[in-house]
């Protein structure tokens, strides 16, 4: 901050100078022309006298009379007092076209202090850049000091209604540090000023689903539709009304939206996730002796990997075998980590041999490491997908660099040993210090 102020001073001081210097040169101009027009004077006086005394000569010797000499002597003094005339109304002008300058010259840097300081109007953008800073702050910082942040940006913001970058980091804030609901209420003001925009919709829809604790309450079941109608092709729009389907016990309508989200062009990782909730559907609904109906670009899709599906999950048991399983993890991260307090970190356990759909999932920020974890079978994404299905797993600590749960060569991640999740079972340590592309 005092760097700033530093800099302000000096880009001030160079503001000043541009009228200063040019008022100071003027002045040593106006000096040297007022001693120009006393010597001028004194000279027409000394001219003056001259002439007087001639015609004064010439009456004594008789070419004149004394009426002539009077008037030659009147012509004088006229002339003199015009040479003579110092012009007082243009050196007043002067001396005002002088001191105006002057005074808006001074009224620069005392406008901006007032326009831009926290103690004035507060136009400046500079403690929005700090605030930024410290919640994308590469330095580690506790939860507590990143909630301070956010608290410290929502503050200022009320005085800032059309700040739509301000709006929006407060907003993502607020979800990384797991405020889903001021999340939803940020988004929903920013939705107020662009009710058309596809991602700020999907935001929305999102922050409401996690702070309605991932259930299709009514206002999720709105944001959803919403979201779909401004894209119909928006892919975690559909995997959450798939999800939905699914909590609902409507398998085939879960397919359908799974297979709409695959339609919509799903990336690799995403896609295999999708086949494979695909697959567990079809078969719980063959279990049931219903029939499902696929599209037929599905078909192919789900039909290549069924056989590789099958084989990940032939270790599998089609029904819970262990209940009330959980895991604790310590998750650090190293210093030599170079990624914000701010970034989203995903701790899961996943089925050694099995989906590499997470078994459970917790999400954090970075600023909250260290911090013990657990993971227990609530936190399944599925039915039958949870840590009671599976005995062998591992455990997976990532700071995900893109801020969403897909895997980057980017990220930073720590990987567990196998754990048996039939033996016993110690506190799991997992220290984040390598990026994926390294490992």
């Amino acid at each position: 901050m005092m760097t700033f102020w530093l800099m302000a001073f000096g880009l001030c001081l160079v503001a000043c100078g541009f009228v200063l210097i040019p008022l100071y040169l003027s002045r040593s101009e106006v000096a040297e022309a007022e001693n120009a027009k006393a010597l001028r004077t004194d000279t027409n006086v000394a001219i003056f006298a001259e002439r007087q005394g001639e015609y004064r000569q010439s009456l004594e010797q008789g070419d004149i009379t004394a009426a002539e000499f009077d008037l030659l002597e009147i012509e004088l003094k006229k002339n003199l007092l015009q040479e003579a005339d110092t012009s007082p109304g243009s050196l007043k002008l002067a001396k005002q076209s002088r001191t105006l300058p002057l005074v808006l010259a001074l009224c620069v840097p005392l406008f901006a202090f007032i326009a831009y300081s926290d103690m004035g109007l507060s136009w400046g953008a500079i403690t929005d850049v700090e605030l930024a800073q410290e919640l994308n702050s590469t330095e580690g910082h506790d939860e507590g000091d990143v909630v301070a942040s956010v608290i410290k940006l929502a503050k200022r913001l009320e005085s800032q209604p059309d700040n739509i970058e301000g709006w929006f980091l407060l907003a993502q804030s607020y979800s990384n540090v797991q405020q889903y609901e001021k999340s939803a209420d940020t988004f929903a003001y920013l939705l107020t000023k662009f009710p058309r925009d596809p991602s700020l919709s999907t935001y929305y829809a999102e922050a409401l689903f996690m702070a309605d604790d991932r259930s299709m309450t009514p206002r999720v079941v709105a944001a959803v539709e919403t979201s779909l109608e401004i894209n119909p092709q928006n892919i975690s729009m559909l995997e959450i009304k798939a999800m939905a389907a699914f909590q609902a016990d409507d398998l085939q309508g879960a397919l359908v939206y799974f297979e709409k989200a695959m339609a919509a062009g799903a990336e690799p990782d995403r896609a295999q996730m999708i086949r494979l909730a695909m697959k567990r559907i079809e078969e719980d609904m063959l279990a049931r002796g219903m029939t499902p109906v696929f599209g037929n670009e599905a078909l192919a899709d789900n039909s290549g990997v069924a056989e590789s599906a099958d084989a990940q999950t032939a270790g599998s048991s089609s029904e819970a075998v262990t209940a009330g399983r959980s895991l604790q993890v310590l998750v650090e991260v190293a210093d030599s980590v170079s990624s914000g307090a701010s970034a989203s970190v995903f701790v899961f356990a996943r089925a050694i041999g099995g989906p590499p759909m997470p078994l459970a999932v917790q999400r954090m920020v970075k600023g909250a490491l260290p911090k013990l974890v657990t993971l227990d079978e609530s936190m399944a994404m599925m039915e039958g997908m949870g840590l009671a299905n599976f005995d062998q797993v591992e455990v997976v600590a990532r700071i995900s660099s893109s801020g969403i749960a897909n895997v980057s060569p980017d990220d930073y991640q720590a990987i567990s040993m196998p754990i048996d999740l039939k033996g016993d079972l110690s506190v799991i340590k997992l220290v984040i210090e390598k990026k994926v592309k390294d490992q």
